[in-house]
């Protein structure tokens, strides 16, 4: 069992998308952390939202005009989304997950 250390009223709902950097070996970046306001199932409506609008950071230069990136959503949990983004010239995975922020501890020297 977790030992929540945050009180219930500090625990904070966030999103965070993952992008896979290297197709050949699959190495995944933390791409960005979104705080929600709300609880779990307004956290759940952000992810899927970002599921279906997302551009990574490799994709959007070549996004131009009337061109749309081409994109397939595949949920693999409630609130997690492994979504498939590419354009003309590349393909890029992306993972959008829902947690809860349980802990946290500040740096001191």
């Amino acid at each position: 069992m977790i030992n929540d250390s945050m009180p219930p009223s500090t625990m904070r709902h966030i999103v965070f998308i993952e992008t896979c950097t290297r197709s050949d070996d699959h190495r995944w970046r933390l791409a960005q952390t979104i705080a929600v306001e709300g609880d779990r199932t307004d956290a759940a409506a952000r992810a899927w939202e970002l599921a279906l609008t997302y551009l990574p950071d490799e994709i959007r230069p070549e996004i131009r005009g009337d061109a749309s990136a081409g994109r397939k959503v595949f949920r693999v949990s409630d609130g997690s989304w492994l979504v498939e983004v590419w354009s003309a010239l590349r393909r890029v995975m992306v993972r959008i997950n829902t947690a809860e922020q349980v802990h946290d501890e500040k740096y001191t020297r």
